[in-house]
This record gives structure tokens, C-alpha cells and sequence, in this order.
């Protein structure tokens, strides 16, 4: 049944392999597109955390995973599985639902990713959004001819979190989609604001992602 689940999980993934009793070994190469390893690998914690039912009874399992990245945790399998093994045993260490790179500074960069997606998911359903508006001001009259909306995000307690920060990893993991959605609603609910007090400007750009 895990075997099943982690199929579904990696449809493109071939290179799945049951070792041992409850050891599996996946290799994943990165592709154009592709959610980096972390990402992945949460999902497979989150995944593998619901119940399997067998003979009508809900059996939970909990998952550690080690991480190991080619080639500067390993230039060939036998390293590069003992890079991984070490990382398994932090993981474990730590209780289930863990992840742990070999190299302990990935994880340090895995654990604020993971905790920046999760704060993103709630800064969409929470209203933490805001879109400033940059005028566009023709030169010679000095009069504003447009405006070009630019999202912000106001996080409870890191304040204004960069885009540079927070697109790419919106457009990484989907949320972009649900992030464009907001902006270009939002745009227009102001639009109309100021149309109805006779204020519109003459055009509003609003930047959405190629996702």
C-alpha cells in the first residue's frame, strides 16, 4: 500500500525501490518545472501520514526522510546511500514526519521554505495580501497616465516579506495560481472604487505569472 501511495505521489518516477522492511530509496532528478526535493518530500510526509485501510481497520504509519544530493553529498550510489542513511538516522532521531538533508545547513534552508509555504497558504486565506500601486507618470506633462499593482505581503510578525522572496516559491509549489486569482480581483475591486469616485486612472497594469 505504500508502494501504491508513492507511485500516485511520482507518476513520472520510475526509480522506486523497497530495500528493506520499511525502507524505500527514490532517485529524483531535477527537472525544468519541477518542486525542489524539499517540497516533494514534504508531501510525501503529509501522503504517507493518512490512514491505509486493511480489512476494514485504519492503520497509521508515521515517515522519516533522509535526503541526499548529488553530487556533493556523493559522486557515486555507494556514497551517496551512505549520505542518505546518515540523514534517515538524523530524521529519525527527531520522531516521525521528519526530513534531514545530509548537509545540515540544507536543512536549516529546507525548514524555513517549508515554514515561508505554510505561512503563504495562510497569508491567502487570511487576508495578510496587500497591492500597492507604482503611478506611471508621462515625463513631459508630469501628469500620472497609469498604475502597475504590485503585491505585498504583511506577514504577523516578519512584517513586509520581499516578492523576490515569496513569488518563486509560490510559483514552485502552485500557490501562484490562487495568488494571481487574489491580485487580479483585487485590482479590480479597487478599480471600480475609484471609478465610482470618478478617480479610475487612464489604465492598471497587473503582472501575472507565465504559470
Amino acid at each position: 500500500e505504500v508502494s501504491k501511495r508513492l507511485q500516485h505521489l511520482l507518476p513520472e518516477k520510475d526509480a522506486i525501490a523497497r530495500i528493506g522492511g520499511d525502507e524505500f530509496n527514490i532517485i529524483l532528478e531535477q527537472s525544468v518545472g519541477m518542486p525542489w526535493v524539499d517540497l516533494l518530500a514534504q508531501r510525501l510526509i503529509d501522503a504517507l501520514a493518512g490512514p491505509f485501510v486493511l480489512d476494514g481497520h485504519n492503520l497509521y504509519v508515521g515517515v522519516s526522510i533522509g535526503i541526499a544530493i548529488y553530487p556533493g553529498d556523493g559522486e557515486n550510489a555507494e556514497v551517496l546511500q551512505s549520505s542518505a542513511d546518515a540523514a534517515l538516522h538524523q530524521a529519525k532521531l527527531n520522531g516521525r514526519g521528519i526530513l534531514r538533508f545530509f548537509s545540515p545547513e540544507m536543512t536549516s534552508q529546507a525548514k524555513q521554505r517549508l515554514r515561508l509555504e505554510a505561512d503563504l497558504r495562510r497569508a491567502l486565506e487570511q487576508d495578510e495580501l496587500l497591492l500597492y500601486y507604482q503611478p506611471q507618470v508621462d515625463l513631459i506633462s508630469g501628469q500620472i497616465v497609469g498604475l502597475e499593482s504590485l503585491v505585498r505581503w504583511k506577514h504577523p510578525e516578519r512584517g513586509l516579506v520581499p516578492p523576490g522572496e515569496f513569488i518563486p516559491l509560490a510559483e514552485e509549489t502552485g500557490l501562484i495560481v490562487r495568488l494571481g486569482d487574489w491580485v487580479l480581483n483585487e485590482a479590480c475591486r479597487q478599480i471600480r472604487e475609484w471609478s465610482d469616485l470618478g478617480l479610475a486612472p487612464r489604465q492598471t497594469a497587473v503582472n501575472i505569472s507565465a504559470i
